[in-house]
C-alpha cells in the first residue's frame, strides 16, 4: 500500500467521530484542494446560500465558526498545514498558512509562492555583529546592568511653558 492509500483509510476511520460542522469544512478542504481559511470560509458561505432557506445553516458560516473547525482537524491529523505562502487575495498582498487533507498531493493555486520564513536575531548575534562593526565600546556597555549603564531618572514637567526635570521610574540610557 502506498501512503496516499493509508491516509485515505486513516481519513474514512476519523471521518466517523466528526461533528456535523468539521465534515462540513472536511468535504470543503477535499473538494477545494490546498487553501488557506478565508479561502475556505468563503466557499462554505457560498455553498450555504446555494442552499434552500429551509437547509441553510442557522447561523451562516463566519470565521469564528470556520476555522476553529480547521484548527480541530489538523489537531485530528487530517488536514495537513503546508506553511505560509504568499499571494494577492482580496486585491491585497498577503500571506497565509495552507492547509490539505492527508495524501492529497495537489499544488497550491497558481499565483502564490512559498513566503521565506524570518528567524529572530539571538542577542548574541547583534552582540558579535557591533563588535566586528568596531562597536566593542558600546557593546559593552549594551551587555552591563542597567544601573551600572548609566542609568538616570527623568520625567518632564511643564510649568509656565518651561520643562522642569523631576525623579520618576523611567529609565533613561545615556551611552
Amino acid at each position: 500500500m502506498s501512503v496516499t492509500e493509508t491516509s485515505i483509510e486513516v481519513l474514512d476511520k476519523v471521518r466517523g467521530s466528526l461533528n456535523r460542522d468539521q465534515r462540513i469544512v472536511l468535504a470543503m478542504i477535499e473538494e477545494l484542494g490546498p487553501c488557506h481559511n478565508n479561502r475556505i470560509l468563503e466557499a462554505l458561505q457560498q455553498a450555504d446560500r446555494a442552499k434552500k432557506r429551509v437547509d441553510r445553516r442557522s447561523v451562516g458560516w463566519v470565521s469564528n465558526n470556520a476555522w476553529p473547525r480547521v484548527y480541530d482537524l489538523l489537531l485530528v491529523g487530517v488536514v495537513i498545514d503546508m506553511g505560509k505562502y504568499k499571494g494577492v487575495w482580496d486585491g491585497r498582498n498577503v500571506s497565509f498558512n495552507f492547509r490539505r487533507i492527508a495524501g492529497d498531493a495537489r499544488a497550491v493555486p497558481p499565483g502564490w509562492v512559498k513566503a521565506k520564513v524570518k528567524r529572530k536575531i539571538s542577542p548574541n548575534r547583534v552582540k558579535a555583529w557591533l563588535s566586528a562593526q568596531g562597536n566593542a565600546g558600546n557593546v559593552d556597555k549594551m551587555a552591563m546592568d542597567a544601573s551600572a549603564a548609566g542609568r538616570k531618572l527623568r520625567e518632564y514637567r511643564r510649568v509656565k511653558g518651561r520643562k522642569l526635570t523631576r525623579k520618576t521610574k523611567q529609565l533613561v540610557f545615556e551611552f
